[in-house]
């Protein structure tokens, strides 16, 4: 759980980076949304140990490409239902905070 406060941090700190700051909430929350997968870990826990359960479930789907054009296939879907330009910008800070999300757990990857 550490860590999901270690990628808020550094996208908060990345601000300065980003140069259209229309989709910086949904970019900070699309660096976080990758470590939804410590929660169902906690809910397998139940059923199975506990270490199967990480083996089985940390790090997997959540931390994909294919789930991360997945989600943004359905943020393209919701724009052409909607034809709203914000859920662009919307889809833009979430997938690049996916992204950058992805980026730092390859190169900052703590397993204990």
């Amino acid at each position: 759980m550490a860590q999901a406060g270690l990628h808020a941090y550094l996208s908060l700190k990345s601000k300065k980076w980003i140069p259209d700051k229309k989709y910086f909430i949904s970019f900070i929350i699309g660096s976080i949304i990758p470590d939804i997968d410590i929660i169902i870990c906690a809910l397998a826990s139940y059923y199975i140990p506990i270490n199967d359960a990480v083996y089985y479930f940390h790090r997997t789907f959540s931390h994909s490409i294919i789930t991360i054009a997945v989600i943004y296939l359905g943020f393209l879907i919701a724009y052409e239902l909607k034809k709203n330009e914000s859920i662009l910008n919307y889809a833009y800070g979430f997938v690049a905070g996916m992204l950058f999300h992805l980026l730092i757990d390859i190169f900052l990857w703590f397993n204990f």
